[in-house]
């Protein structure tokens, strides 16, 4: 197929998205100009929904990377997608977090080929890499790092490595800005991880950029959690602005946490993080989201819940209550820790 006929929707907050698109670029030649970015919901996610029903050529291929479903807005997506697929185009899916059953087979009837559900071993760019692209040694190694980066880097042995992909994961947070389906900073991310240079100057910066405004505001957060406990399950809540959620979240942890959600006031973005002998992705799913059992998340919408205002937070927080004591959004995976 002619490259210019294949686009790709891909996930806009971390690694795993953006090699994904990565790969594409560096292995099938598709132009960085039919590279998208999406999240899970907000603006960015209704903008989603626009272009792929307002999409009007046909003979199209659509690759969508590294992003899963939730059940509020799986019937939105599915008819968007069903709209794309009507014109006469192709859909070819790449993700490795948790569906179900149901929205695997009523995704299937508009995709000619789908790769998806939770996947331990492959993230949603090895995925693509297997699949769709040929092997060689340097998309083996952007592969490499990225499969470290999205399997609990905080684990990761090498010290190269890791502060590789802190400080790339920390760039791509600060990129992304304002987010929007053609991001132009995260296009030219896209380009220099294709390129196979991670390290690149303009990554670098973009991380030492973001280390020097992030710091006061970690602080501001960790200084003003909630915490609560519920049925010997220890849970951190926090919110704040502007800042890369697995930092925050790996910082709530190491404070003696079980179960972390990080809240971001201004997006409405929240991440929810657990130790291994708990699964917490219940409480995403609960509110819209999905992810990983340890690792997931969803959106605060503005007119639910104001996380700008005291209130906002307070009513949240005990939305967050509620969840836990019914004891169906967080499960014990483990007797013991």
């Amino acid at each position: 197929m002619d490259p210019n006929n294949i686009y790709n929707i891909t996930h806009s907050s971390d690694l795993d998205g953006m090699s994904s698109a990565a790969f594409l670029v560096r292995n099938l030649s598709v132009p960085i100009k039919n590279i998208y970015f999406t999240n899970y919901g907000g603006e960015l996610f209704e903008d989603t929904l626009k272009f792929l029903k307002g999409f009007r050529k046909s003979g199209s291929l659509l690759i969508i990377s590294d992003y899963g479903v939730n059940n509020k807005t799986f019937s939105r997506l599915k008819d968007a997608i069903a709209s794309f697929k009507l014109r006469g185009n192709s859909v070819m899916w790449f993700d490795h977090h948790l569906w179900s059953d149901k929205q695997v087979g009523e995704m299937a009837k508009h995709c000619d080929l789908m790769v998806v559900g939770e996947n331990p071993n492959c993230c949603g760019a090895e995925l693509v890499y297997r699949f769709l692209c040929e092997r060689n040694k340097k998309s083996d190694e952007i592969a490499r790092i990225t499969h470290l980066s999205d399997f609990d880097p905080v684990l990761i042995k090498s010290v190269k490595d890791r502060r590789l992909i802190d400080k790339v994961g920390n760039a791509i947070y600060y990129l992304r800005g304002h987010e929007s389906l053609e991001n132009p900073r995260l296009r030219r991310l896209v380009l220099h991880i294709a390129e196979g240079r991670l390290g690149h100057r303009y990554i670098m910066k973009a991380a030492e950029t973001y280390y020097r405004i992030s710091e006061p505001r970690l602080k501001k957060v960790m200084g003003s959690l909630v915490k609560i406990k519920c049925g010997g399950v220890k849970v951190s809540v926090g919110f704040g602005k502007k800042v890369r959620h697995q930092d925050i979240t790996t910082r709530m942890l190491d404070d003696g946490a079980d179960i972390v959600i990080y809240c971001a006031e201004d997006s409405g973005h929240s991440s929810v993080r657990s130790k291994a002998w708990v699964e917490s992705s219940g409480i995403s799913f609960a509110l819209g989201g999905g992810g990983h059992p340890n690792a997931s998340g969803f959106t605060v919408k503005k007119s639910d819940f104001d996380l700008s205002r005291k209130s906002g937070r307070g009513k949240f927080i005990k939305k967050i209550w509620e969840l836990l004591k019914g004891g169906k959004a967080i499960r014990r995976l483990s007797p013991s820790r």
